[in-house]
C-alpha cells in the first residue's frame, strides 16, 4: 500500500531533458570508514514500466566535488521493470575505478562494474578525489537522458545498507634456525611474515601492509682451519630482505586487487654486509707481548638498495681501522734503575706509561637515490652523495708521581678527498685538531716515612687526609678547526 510506503519517496515534476532531481543526507560530520565492508546495498522500486528510461543515481561522498556515482536504468534489468530491485557494490571494486583513466575534459572516470550476484551491470562515475574512509553525505536523484518531453513520477529508496564486515584471520608467523658446529661455523636464520590483517589487542584494524623479513648470518675463524701462529681473524658475513606489499594505495581508499599492481606498489629492500678483525691472542714472551699482540686490524662493508613506488636508491660503505693499544701493568719507578731508589722524591718518579694507544680509521659511503617525477613519470637521479673521512687518535696514560695522574689525548679529523701521502699512504689532509689534557692530583696511600715518634704526626695526618678521599683535577682542551669551509684566503 503506497500510503503505508517509509521508503524515501524521490518525486519529481515536468522534469526536462538533460535535468536532474536530487536529495542529500548527511551521514557523518567527520566521515565513516567504509572500507571495514565487503558490500553496499540499497534498494530501488518503480511503480510504472513507463519510468523504466529514467536514470536513478546513488552518490556517496564527501561533497558535491568528491563522490562515487553509481547509476541504474530499469530497462537495463534482465528481469521485471516495476517493483522492487536490489543494487549490490562490491566496495573493493568500486574503489578500484579511480584506476580507470579519466576524461580529458571533465577529469571524470566514467566506467561500469557488475553486481557480484546477479551480474547486472551498473554504470559508474567518479568526481574528484572521494575517499571511501571519509563518506560524509549521500545523494539520491533522477535524470532525464532519453525523453524530449518532460517527466513526471515517483521511485522509492530505501534500506541503505554495509553488509559482510571484513573478518580477515591476520596472521603472524616466524621461524628461526641456529646451527653450531662446535663454535667452528656459526649459521643464524630468522624470518618473519606478518599479514596487513593482524593486529594486536590494543587496536582493532591491522596494519595494511603485509611485512616480510629475513636475516641470514654466519661468522667463522680462519684460524681454525688454517694455522695462523697465533692470529686470530673472525669473519662475519650478513643478509638482510625486507618485502612489504601494501593492501590498499598509499593514501587512498583503493584496495588492491590486480596482484601485478600490489607488486609494482610494494617496497622491497636488501642489505648485505661483512666483517673482519686480525687481533693475535696473549703472548708470554715479552717481544711479541708488546710488539704484536697490541695491534688490531678490522675492516667492514655494507651495500643495499632499495626499491618503492616513488623512489629507487643504492648505498654502500667501507670503513676499516689500524689500532695499537699497550697496557703496562705494575708501579714502574725510577727506583727500578738500582742507584735512584735511594734519593727522595726523585725514586717516586715514574719510568713507565701506563697506556699507549694509537688509532687510525676511515669512513667511505656513497648513497643515490632516484625519485620519481610527477611531471614526467620517469626516475630522476638525485646528486650523488659521497664521503671520504679518516681519523688518527693518540692517547697516553701517565703517572709522574704517586699523587698525579696525567692523560692525553690527541685527535685529527681528515679529509681523504683531499690527498696527503705518508710513505705511500693517503692520510688525507686535516679538517680539524683537537687535544685534550687531565691532571689529577691526590694524597699518597703512604709516605715511607719510618715508624718514629717523630714522624706520627705526619702519619696521622695523611691518614685523616685520605678518610675525605679529596682530589683535584685540571682540564683542558684545545681544538683547531681549519677544513676549507672555515679557512680563509691567507690562512
Amino acid at each position: 500500500i503506497p500510503e503505508k510506503e517509509q521508503s524515501m519517496v524521490l518525486d519529481y515534476q515536468n522534469l526536462e531533458q538533460q535535468h536532474l532531481v536530487r536529495a542529500s543526507r548527511v551521514m557523518s560530520p567527520i566521515g565513516d570508514d567504509y572500507t571495514q565492508y565487503e558490500r553496499l546495498t540499497w534498494y530501488l522500486y518503480n511503480p510504472d514500466q513507463s519510468q523504466s528510461e529514467m536514470d536513478l543515481f546513488f552518490r556517496i561522498g564527501a561533497d558535491t566535488l568528491n563522490y562515487y556515482e553509481v547509476s541504474y536504468r530499469f530497462d537495463e534489468s534482465s528481469g521485471a521493470r516495476t517493483g522492487w530491485k536490489e543494487l549490490r557494490v562490491d566496495i573493493a571494486e568500486l574503489s578500484n575505478t579511480k584506476l580507470d583513466p579519466r576524461d580529458p575534459v571533465s577529469g571524470w572516470v566514467e566506467t561500469t562494474i557488475n553486481d557480484p550476484e546477479t551480474n547486472d551491470e551498473y554504470r559508474v562515475r567518479v568526481v574528484g578525489a572521494p575517499d571511501l574512509r571519509r563518506v560524509k553525505r549521500y545523494y539520491i536523484g533522477t535524470v532525464n537522458l532519453e525523453h524530449e518531453m518532460p517527466q513526471s513520477g515517483y521511485f522509492y529508496f530505501n534500506d541503505v545498507r554495509l553488509r559482510k564486515v571484513k573478518r580477515e584471520v591476520g596472521i603472524a608467523e616466524r621461524m628461526g634456525v641456529r646451527l653450531n658446529m662446535a663454535d667452528v661455523i656459526k649459521v643464524d636464520l630468522d624470518w618473519s611474515r606478518r599479514d596487513s590483517d593482524f593486529h594486536g589487542l590494543n587496536t582493532e584494524v591491522g596494519q595494511g601492509f603485509t611485512n616480510e623479513n629475513l636475516n641470514l648470518s654466519t661468522n667463522f675463524k680462519v684460524n681454525d682451519f688454517i694455522p695462523m701462529l697465533g692470529f686470530q681473524l673472525p669473519i662475519t658475513l650478513g643478509k638482510q630482505e625486507t618485502t612489504r606489499r601494501p593492501k590498499y594505495l598509499t593514501n587512498s581508499d583503493i584496495e588492491i586487487i590486480d596482484e601485478d599492481l600490489r607488486i609494482s606498489q610494494s617496497t622491497l629492500e636488501n642489505r648485505e654486509n661483512f666483517s673482519i678483525r686480525l687481533r693475535r691472542n696473549p703472548s708470554r714472551l715479552a717481544i711479541t707481548r708488546y710488539m704484536l699482540d697490541p695491534w688490531n686490524i678490522s675492516l667492514s662493508g655494507s651495500r643495499s638498495n632499495s626499491t618503492a613506488p616513488l623512489s629507487h636508491g643504492w648505498s654502500s660503505g667501507l670503513q676499516g681501522s689500524i689500532s695499537y693499544d699497550l697496557r703496562i701493568a705494575g708501579n714502574h719507578t725510577l727506583a727500578d734503575l738500582g742507584p735512584l731508589k735511594h734519593v727522595p722524591l726523585v725514586r717516586s718518579i715514574g719510568l713507565l706509561p701506563s697506556k699507549i694507544s694509537l688509532s687510525g680509521n676511515f669512513n667511505n659511503t656513497e648513497r643515490k637515490t632516484e625519485n620519481l617525477s610527477p611531471v614526467s613519470g620517469e626516475f630522476v637521479l638525485q646528486p650523488i652523495n659521497v664521503t671520504k673521512r679518516g681519523t688518527l687518535t693518540g692517547n697516553f696514560d701517565y703517572m709522574p708521581l704517586p699523587i698525579s695522574e696525567l692523560s692525553l689525548t690527541l685527535r685529527s679529523e681528515r679529509d681523504m678527498f683531499r690527498e696527503q701521502k705518508v710513505m705511500g699512504v693517503n692520510i688525507g689532509k686535516e679538517n680539524q685538531f683537537n687535544q685534550s689534557v687531565q691532571l689529577k692530583f691526590q694524597p699518597p696511600t703512604k709516605l715511607g716515612l719510618p715508624d718514629k715518634w717523630f714522624t706520627r704526626p705526619m702519619r696521622d695526618g695523611l691518614r685523616a687526609l685520605q678518610s675525605v678521599k679529596p682530589s683535584v683535577t685540571f682540564n683542558g682542551a684545545f681544538r683547531d678547526n681549519h677544513g676549507p669551509n672555515i679557512r680563509q684566503t691567507g690562512d
